[in-house]
C-alpha cells in the first residue's frame, strides 16, 4: 500500500495553478547528461552528483536546514521541528538549539569507511534529518533499517525490535521510509570509490555491519519502501533547498526510476525493460467546481509515442507524488478522505469528476502520462507536469469584486453625520448590498461569511450596523449623536442573503473618521443656573 505522506508536510508548501513538478525546478537541466540507456549510466550519475559540491559544516545544519527549511513557523512566536523517524514535534521559540533534537545520519556514522567528522559524507545534508535525540536517534543507533516483527522499544511511530530473521532493526514511521531509503541509496552512489573506499551494499553487509555485530541492511526492503512511499513535493522542495547551499541533488528524489537501473550490492548497471515513454503530457489541464464536486478536464497528449493512459493524482493539500516506472498504482477514487489515485485509459473521455468533497477545502491535481502496463509501465515525469487546483465553497454567494468609492462625509452637525459614497464598480460580481459598521471606539471586526447582521441604527450606544441595498440611495445619516465626539465608519460590500451571504473583506475596506460639531444639540446638557450670583452655593436659587 502506498503511503501518501503525513499532513505535516502540507505546512511547508504554497500552491500554483501550473507548476514545475518532478524533474524540474532548478534541476530542469541537471540530468541532461544522464541516460539510463548508456552503459556508463552509473559512473555518469556518480559524476553528476559529485560535482559541483560544497560542503556545509555539520555544525551549520541548524543555521541552514533547520532555520530555512525543516522548521515551521507556528505564527505565535514559536516554531516546530519534527522527528522524521517518529513524528515527534519539538516546539521552540527564539533560536533553535540542540538537545531534545539531534541530527541523524541516515547512513550511520559507524557505517562509514572513513568516519572523519570533517569529511563530506559526515556533513552531507541529503542524509541528515532532525530526530529526537534519545528516543529515536539513540534508539536507531547502528541498527539497519527494516521491518520490526517483535517490538522491544517504541517511541510514537518509530520502533526497535527484531525482524523475521531475528536480527535487530529500526523501523521508522511509514511517511519516512521512502525518504530514508533514497538517502541510503544516494550515499552509496555518491561516495563509492572515493579515496579508495567502498560504499556498495556488499561491502556494508559482508564487512562493515558484521564488525559492528549488526545484521545486513536489506536492499530489497529499501527498494520496496521506495515504491510504497514515492517521492512527494516535500522531498522535491528539500532537494531544491539542499542544492541551493550544497549544489548537488539526490537523483532518486527527482528520478526514482533510476534505482531500477542499479544493482546497489555491486553498484553495476542493470537493464530493465519498460514500454516506450510517452512523448508528452496532456494540455489544457483545468478544474471547475459544481456544488460539492470538482470536474477535471484536459486535452489528450500527442506526439510520436501516445500514452496508453493517465495517472491522475489528487490531494486535499498542496502535494503530489512522483510515480515510479514498473509500479502500478491501484485506483482509489475516494478523495473525501484526503487523496485519490485514478488510472484513466487514453481512449476514455478527457474528464473525471470527484464527488462528495468537503466544503471550504482546496484540492490539488497532478496528471502523468504513461505507457504500458504491469511491471513494464513507463511514466513521463520530466518537464513541466500539469497541475491544477480548485476550492469547494460552502454554498456562499459569489463574493463582490469591489468596494464602494468616494466614501466621504456630507452634512455634519453637533448631533448627526451624513455619509455619502459612489456604488462599487460592478466588476465580475456586483454586490447586492453594503454592511455599514460604525462605532465610537475605532475597533472593527470584519463580518463573517454566512452570517447576516441585523440592523442596529442606535450609534449613540457606541456601535451600529446598517444593511443598505445596492439599489438604495448612496447616502445614510446617523442622528441623535453626542456633540464634539469622534465616530468611525467602515463599509463592506456583500452579495447574497442569509446563510449564503458573502462579504468582501480582503484589501482595504472604505473607512472614515468624523467628529460631530461642538454646538448644543438635543443630546447636550444646558445648565440653567446663574453661577455669578452671590448665593451660587445654593442650587436652584437662580435670580433671573
Amino acid at each position: 500500500m502506498i503511503n501518501y505522506k503525513s499532513s505535516i508536510r502540507a505546512i511547508f508548501t504554497t500552491f500554483v495553478i501550473l507548476c514545475f513538478v518532478p524533474g524540474v525546478y532548478s534541476q530542469l537541466t541537471y540530468y541532461n547528461t544522464i541516460s539510463t540507456a548508456s552503459t556508463s549510466f552509473v559512473s555518469d550519475l556518480e559524476g553528476r552528483i559529485r560535482s559541483p559540491y560544497t560542503r556545509i559544516p555539520y555544525d551549520n545544519f541548524d543555521e541552514t536546514n533547520i532555520a530555512n527549511f525543516a522548521s515551521i513557523d507556528n505564527g505565535n512566536g514559536t516554531r516546530s521541528v519534527f522527528c522524521v523517524y517518529s513524528g515527534y514535534e519539538y516546539i521552540y521559540s527564539g533560536i533553535f538549539t540542540w538537545g531534545t533534537m539531534s541530527r541523524e545520519h541516515t547512513w550511520a556514522q559507524s557505517w562509514m569507511p572513513n568516519a572523519s567528522t570533517g569529511s563530506d559524507q559526515y556533513s552531507d545534508q541529503h542524509h541528515l534529518f532532525p530526530t529526537h535525540n534519545n528516543n529515536a536517534n539513540g534508539r536507531r543507533s547502528n541498527h539497519p533499517l527494516g521491518i520490526v516483527l517483535n517490538v522491544t522499544y517504541q517511541f510514537l511511530e518509530g520502533k526497535v525490535g527484531t525482524n523475521a530473521n531475528g536480527q535487530i532493526v529500526y523501523e521508522p514511521r511509514d511517511s519516512d521510509k521512502g525518504d530514508a531509503a533514497r538517502a541510503l541509496l544516494y550515499m552509496s552512489v555518491r561516495y563509492d570509490g572515493l579515496s579508495g573506499y567502498t560504499w556498495n551494499f556488499n561491502w556494508l553487509n559482508n564487512t562493515k555491519l558484521p564488525s559492528l555485530s549488526e545484521g545486513p541492511q536489506e536492499v530489497n526492503i529499501l527498494l520496496d519502501w521506495m515504491r510504497q512511499d514515492p517521492p512527494d513535493k516535500w522531498e522535491v522542495d528539500r532537494n531544491n533547498y539542499i542544492q541551493s547551499i550544497q549544489q548537488n541533488r539526490d537523483p532518486f528524489v527527482d528520478h526514482p526510476e533510476y534505482v531500477n537501473y542499479i544493482d546497489f550490492n555491486t553498484l553495476t548497471k542493470l537493464n530493465p525493460v519498460y514500454s516506450t515513454e510517452p512523448a508528452n503530457f496532456v494540455t489544457n489541464f483545468n478544474s471547475s467546481v459544481t456544488g460539492n464536486s470538482i470536474h477535471v478536464n484536459w486535452n489528450d497528449a500527442t506526439g510520436a509515442q501516445l500514452p496508453s493512459g493517465y495517472l491522475l493524482v489528487a490531494y486535499n493539500k498542496n502535494n503530489y507524488f512522483i510515480p515510479i516506472d514498473g509500479s502500478v498504482y491501484n485506483n482509489d477514487t475516494n478523495l473525501s478522505d484526503g487523496y485519490s489515485v485514478v488510472n484513466i485509459p487514453y481512449s476514455d473521455a478527457n474528464t473525471y469528476t470527484f464527488n462528495n468533497l468537503i466544503q471550504n477545502n482546496s484540492y490539488y491535481f497532478t496528471i502523468y502520462s504513461y505507457n504500458g502496463s504491469g511491471s513494464q509501465i513507463n511514466y513521463k515525469i520530466d518537464g513541466i507536469v500539469p497541475q491544477t487546483n480548485s476550492t469547494v465553497n460552502s454554498g456562499l454567494a459569489a463574493e463582490p469584486t469591489n468596494y464602494i468609492t468616494n466614501f466621504a462625509s456630507g452634512n455634519v452637525t453637533s448631533g448627526s453625520i451624513q455619509l455619502n459614497w459612489s456604488d462599487a464598480v460592478p466588476g465580475s460580481q456586483v454586490p447586492s448590498g453594503y454592511l455599514l459598521m460604525a462605532n465610537n471606539h475605532n475597533s472593527f471586526t470584519p463580518p463573517s461569511d454566512g452570517v447576516a447582521y441585523p440592523d442596529n441604527t442606535n450609534l449613540v450606544s457606541g456601535n451600529a450596523v446598517v444593511n443598505i441595498s445596492y439599489n438604495a440611495a448612496n447616502t445614510y445619516t446617523f442622528s441623535n449623536l453626542f456633540s464634539n465626539t469622534n465616530y468611525y465608519f467602515m463599509v463592506y460590500s456583500y452579495n447574497g442573503t442569509g446563510s449564503q451571504i458573502n462579504y468582501k473583506t480582503d484589501g482595504t475596506p472604505p473607512y472614515l473618521s468624523i467628529i460631530t460639531s461642538g454646538s448644543a444639540s438635543n443630546m447636550s446638557s444646558v445648565l440653567l443656573d446663574n453661577f455669578n450670583r452671590s448665593n451660587n452655593n445654593v442650587l436652584g436659587a437662580t435670580v433671573l
